[in-house]
């Protein structure tokens, strides 16, 4: 695809996270820019607003229509999202039916990082983190890179997407599927990295992979991508991504806790501030001898393991091992990854994206370990039915390390019908056999009547999920 010849890039459900940081990737690239997406609000509407794109309040409307009659073929691109029915959309259907190039998301994101070095940031959990983490720290060394991570806001950095000068392109490598109705093509597999870094395989998606070893083999595929003189830096942590990684023909940088790491983690020390804040400092050694020792303005074992992956991919790329953990210094997280939303008395609230077991788990033992002393309160909002069906077990187990859960409904994608055989009111009383106090909560409005009596006291509180649970924050105006 000659890109040259392309004026206009019009995005079929702008709003989602990857969407929009790839709209703001065009938008810099000097192509003109617009969207169309549902009126309901989202986290990435002020990214939007700011760059003053265009979106249009619904699908194949007659601004879209108008849109068409301005261009040829070849000076439109039309690229659609899974969701909204994908290549379904009727809008779509529109641009395929007048002979305009018509491409996935994920295939749009391999098109525009072709021309440039590609570090690929894969993994169940803690990808949107450590590509944040990498595109921070090359944009402190100066390199200039382009990136794209799928996230509402990275405070340390502009926007989440950005076209860069330098020749790197950091990427969230994205293991769902292309089109769920018709291209069952791992997202990431569209991707060229020259540099991969993989930070955990575990069972997720079930509506697309119908066991974790058709995830592993994505993952493995994956793997294969990366050329003989390219590296893969993976966490030895994790037994998923050993079994990715068997027979892999690339180098290996291993990293993790493990005594078998290549790079490891041998401490770390997480210290509260005033005002929600924290710091994390940990310390890596290498051939069991001490490499170096940093601080995070983020907490948790995991984000440990992020920023090493982080600091190991910089350090491939140029960037000393001196530099690479000073610039990482100055990275504030991203929005919706226990982000701090407000203090009321000694009540702390935070807003986090965990929607698998595991990450939960993560942020409760993360909260548990900063706030000693505190009342832990966790409110989930499971994604999809058949998420939660699948891992139903395991996320009644998740819940421990609060001192009270509340569940609201499941909150459906698109792509799914209701399941009448899962419900939070089964998950709440599943959990409760674990011995966690979970409660189901029939509505946002009853949950938030319920946090405003708790305010001043000493606890935390935290929303978690992949839905719309973030909205609670806005309505306590804390």
């Amino acid at each position: 695809m000659d890109l040259s010849k392309i004026k206009h890039i019009h995005f079929v459900g702008i709003k989602g996270v990857g969407m929009t940081s790839l709209a703001v990737l065009a938008h810099e690239m000097k192509k003109k820019v617009t969207g169309s997406d549902v009126l309901e609000e989202f986290v990435t509407d002020k990214v939007l607003k700011d760059l003053k794109i265009e979106v249009f309040g619904e699908f194949n409307g007659e601004n879209f229509k108008k849109l068409l009659t301005r261009y040829s073929p070849p000076e439109l691109l039309v690229v659609t999202t899974g969701a909204h029915q994908g290549f379904n959309n009727l809008e779509v259907q529109h641009a395929k039916e007048l002979g305009f190039k018509v491409v996935s998301h994920a295939q749009a994101l391999g098109i525009l990082s072709m021309h440039k070095n590609v570090i690929a940031v894969a993994g169940t959990h803690g990808k949107s983190t450590t590509t944040a983490m990498i595109a921070h720290v090359l944009t402190e060394a100066g390199t200039d890179p382009s990136y794209l991570v799928g996230v509402g806001s990275i405070p340390s950095l502009p926007n989440p997407g950005h076209h860069g000068k330098g020749n790197l392109f950091v990427v969230e490598a994205d293991e769902y599927v292309t089109d769920p109705q018709t291209d069952p093509t791992p997202r990431f597999l569209w991707l060229k990295p020259k540099i991969l870094v993989i930070t955990s395989v575990e069972y997720d998606h079930p509506d697309v992979y119908s066991d974790v070893y058709k995830l592993v083999q994505a993952f493995r595929e994956l793997a294969e991508k990366v050329p003989i003189d390219g590296t893969i830096i993976a966490c030895i942590d994790n037994l998923g991504v050993e079994k990715a990684l068997e027979g892999s023909k690339a180098k290996i940088i291993w990293y993790g806790f493990s005594p078998r790491a290549d790079y490891r983690i041998k401490s770390y020390y997480p210290t509260l501030l005033s005002g929600g804040q924290v710091v994390l400092e940990f310390c890596v050694e290498h051939q069991k001898r001490e490499l170096f020792c940093t601080q995070l303005a983020v907490s948790g074992r995991h984000n440990s393991l992020n920023a090493l992956a982080c600091i190991i991919a910089c350090v491939e790329v140029g960037v000393s091992w001196t530099k690479a953990p000073e610039y990482l210094r100055s990275f504030t997280g991203t929005g919706r990854r226990f982000e701090l939303k407000g203090q009321q008395g000694e009540t702390v609230l935070y807003d986090d994206y965990a929607h698998h077991p595991t990450e939960i788990k993560a942020v409760l033992a993360m909260a548990k370990e900063l706030y000693v002393g505190y009342h832990i309160i966790a409110i989930f909002q499971p994604h999809t039915y058949s998420r939660t069906k699948a891992l139903f077990k395991d996320f009644a187990k998740s819940f421990t390390d609060a001192n009270e859960t509340y569940l609201l409904d499941i909150f459906s994608s698109a792509r799914e019908k209701k399941d009448p055989s899962i419900s939070s009111q089964e998950l709440a009383k599943e959990a409760s056999k674990h011995g966690a106090q979970v409660k189901y909560v029939r509505s946002v409005l009853e949950m938030v009547n319920r946090i405003k009596s708790k305010l001043g006291s000493k606890q935390v509180i935290i929303t978690m999920g992949a839905g719309d649970v973030y909205k609670i924050h806005d309505k306590l105006k804390v």
